[in-house]
């Protein structure tokens, strides 16, 4: 995971169209990205554009063999690759002193050690670990054999 500097910080606005209460507004909401968000944004874009030509190929391919379901296989070729940044949806937070805009980030990464083998020991166990170490936090999670 990546560390975030104060200094490696750029400063600047979005400004969306937000629902206050009954009515529509637009705001302008104070963004803080790292100079390294540009990068991340075009591997993530990358990665959508691979994600939906697969899903795509994939449906075609259903289609002419009359199923409605993917394969194990299928359902992995349609999820991020190991190691690549994949945004998420951003999220609104209200904060005292205005409004912020969080955009997070996923990252598949192999699990080692004791978790991967209890994971594989018991597949239909929900786990979750985070790491929070000083500015910076990772969380791993898994559901069912899929995780």
């Amino acid at each position: 995971m990546a560390e975030v500097h104060r200094g490696d910080a750029r400063r600047g606005f979005v400004r969306l169209k937000v629902k206050d209460g009954a009515r529509w507004e637009w705001a302008n909401i104070p963004v803080e990205a790292p100079s390294y968000l540009d990068g991340m944004r075009q591997e993530s874009d990358r990665e959508r554009g691979r994600i939906a030509a697969a899903r795509a190929e994939q449906k075609q391919k259903m289609a002419v063999a009359g199923r409605k379901e993917r394969t194990d296989a299928e359902r992995q070729a349609v999820r991020p690759a190991p190691g690549v940044w994949v945004a998420e949806c951003p999220t609104i937070i209200h904060k005292r002193d205005g409004r912020w805009l969080h955009l997070p980030f996923e990252k598949r990464t192999p699990i080692a050690g004791k978790a991967e083998d209890r994971r594989l020991a018991e597949p239909d166990r929900k786990v979750g670990t985070i790491d929070r170490n000083g500015d910076s936090g990772a969380v791993a999670a898994w559901e069912g054999p899929h995780g």
